[in-house]
């Protein structure tokens, strides 16, 4: 009997690789200072007690995100102040604060307090 070879392996099926997923721009208006100034005027007494009685010298700047109803989602903190305690709790109030609603749905602002 005459033994015919195997026929050839079928040819391996592989997927195409996903397309990546599109990048999503998301489009951040940036609130203007009088408007972080206003909200910041609401929260002077705890900004106050955060300071305490002492002497402070130097710079606390927070950059901001709020989302589409107007609440801090992100913070983040730059500081020359040498008392973290203070810095820590400045951060820990921008972070309750309620700002308008953005009309882009979202927005980004910074607050700087001086100390001389």
């Amino acid at each position: 009997p005459v033994v015919a070879p195997p026929p050839p392996p079928a040819p391996a099926i592989v997927a195409a690789p996903a397309p990546a997923p599109a990048q999503v721009e998301r489009q951040i208006a940036r609130l203007s200072q009088s408007s972080v100034e206003g909200v910041a005027s609401q929260h002077r007494k705890a900004l106050s007690k955060c300071e305490g009685t002492d002497e402070l010298k130097g710079e606390i700047s927070v950059r901001f995100e709020i989302n589409a109803a107007g609440r801090v989602i992100k913070s983040q903190l730059s500081s020359t102040l040498k008392n973290p305690r203070v810095s820590g709790c400045i951060l820990k109030s921008l972070q309750t604060w309620q700002f308008p609603k953005p009309p882009s749905g979202a927005a980004e602002g910074t607050y700087t307090m001086s100390y001389q």
